[in-house]
């Protein structure tokens, strides 16, 4: 038996044993993660100009500050596998949340621009950390209720993706705009307390991710590759329609209100859905057609906004919000294609790692097209090509195959090739 496999089992073993308050305090300890996973980019947008305005700023920093979330999303998924690897799984998610929660603190004091940007680099950090962690967190601690757990998290993402913004002005009119961004730290701090006593149940992370060929054999899986253009279309997908929608609507004579709330619009389906998508997918043996159904429709959403944007232009953002449920299928799919959580950590590090990579394209190139061509054609063009991409990788990812018996069968085809030259 492998030291992988072994592990697990003797993973599996304690959590069978496992107290129900011991799994409700993990449970916790994952809802209140996900909660904080995208407060500090939320709670600063809608007062970016505000922000920018009082320190005395350029324009060009709220540009700035629109790049670092998925190029720090994307820093923390390649370095949390190595950071799991050293201090295991509960201590790195304990580090990110502090992280999240410290950097938040720290910015609502920030005197300048270098230093707001910093402060905000550390938050984001470690809400990129914390994003890789929690797929193999659940795969670790509730194997049998993966998808009921993803459902929960997932949903605990999008709300506290949507809080924030419906209540930044109202803050920031009663706090002022360093209050109204300060508080929000509470959220990361109130998510590490319970990480600090799973930890101490773990043993101060005796149960390691062990690190291994897994954990760099994924970069030459198909498999692997297949996850992170999904993962990436569909994030590229959703950074670029949340910075653009409202400008598209604008520009075709519609209201600044209207086409704000049409933002807001956005994730509404995506949250409804994000508690019955990990639930199906886990049942399905297949779960293509869905993945289908996504990318379909968001490339009717991309073509109606387009052709007739004032026209039905709440089905049209409600389609391609449809076609952004594809991010907690994602996520569950992380874990369904791992038999280990040493698998699902190196697996979720990947796809995320690179998917944010990808997604940093998104938002620059559909303005850049935009500037070039003085219409939204090519830009929707872009998005609808990324879109057939992640459809095209979602087949890879809809097969019943392993991440593990990938790295594995890429390693014993190495060993033959190596072997032959060695001979010749």
């Amino acid at each position: 038996m492998s030291v992988v496999a072994a592990q697990d089992v003797a993973v599996s073993s304690r959590s069978g044993q496992r107290p129900v308050l011991g799994g409700m305090l993990v449970a916790a300890a994952v809802l209140l993660s996900a909660l904080s996973l995208r407060v500090a980019v939320v709670s600063f947008s809608p007062l970016a100009e505000r922000v920018t305005e009082a320190l005395g700023l350029g324009k060009v920093y709220i540009g700035v500050f629109g790049m670092l979330p998925p190029a720090l999303f994307a820093a923390g998924g390649l370095v949390a596998p190595w950071l799991m690897g050293r201090i295991g799984l509960e201590s790195t998610v304990l580090a990110g949340m502090v992280a999240t929660g410290a950097g938040m603190l720290a910015r609502a004091f920030a005197p300048n621009g270098w230093m707001l940007l910093a402060c905000t680099a550390i938050a984001l950090g470690g809400m990129g950390t914390t994003n890789v962690v929690l797929p193999p967190l659940v795969k670790k601690h509730f194997p049998a209720r993966i998808a009921l757990m993803s459902a929960l998290y997932v949903t605990l993402l999008q709300i506290g993706t949507a809080a924030p913004a419906f209540v930044a002005i109202p803050l920031a009119d009663s706090l002022g705009w360093r209050g109204a961004i300060g508080v929000w730290s509470a959220v990361g701090f109130l998510a590490a307390l319970p990480w600090l006593f799973v930890r101490r149940r773990e043993n101060g992370g005796a149960a390691r991710v062990v690190r291994g060929d897994i954990l760099h054999g994924v970069w030459r899986t198909r498999l692997g590759w297949a996850m992170a253009v999904l993962f990436g279309t569909c994030a590229m997908v959703s950074y670029a329609m949340f910075a653009w929608v409202a400008p598209v609507l604008t520009s075709a004579g519609a209201s600044p209100a209207f086409a704000g709330s049409m933002v807001g619009v956005l994730p509404v389906l995506g949250m409804a859905l994000s508690l019955v998508a990990p639930v199906a997918v886990t049942r399905m043996a297949n779960p293509f057609p869905v993945l289908a159904a996504c990318a379909l429709g968001a490339l009717l959403g991309f073509a109606g906004l387009w052709a007739a944007p004032t026209t039905l232009t709440v089905l049209w953002v409600m389609l391609i919000g449809f076609g952004m449920c594809t991010f907690p299928i994602v996520l569950v799919l992380i874990n369904l294609r791992a038999r280990t959580h040493a698998g699902s950590a190196a697996l979720s590090g990947f796809t995320q790692g690179v998917g944010y990579v990808i997604s940093c394209l998104g938002p620059l190139l559909f303005g850049l097209l935009h500037t070039l061509t003085g219409g939204w054609g090519a830009s929707f063009a872009l998005m609808a090509l990324a879109t057939v991409a992640g459809a095209i990788a979602a087949w890879t990812c809809s097969r019943a195959i392993s991440i593990e018996d990938q790295v594995a069968g890429t390693a014993r085809r190495r060993s033959r090739l190596t072997g032959r030259t060695e001979a010749v």
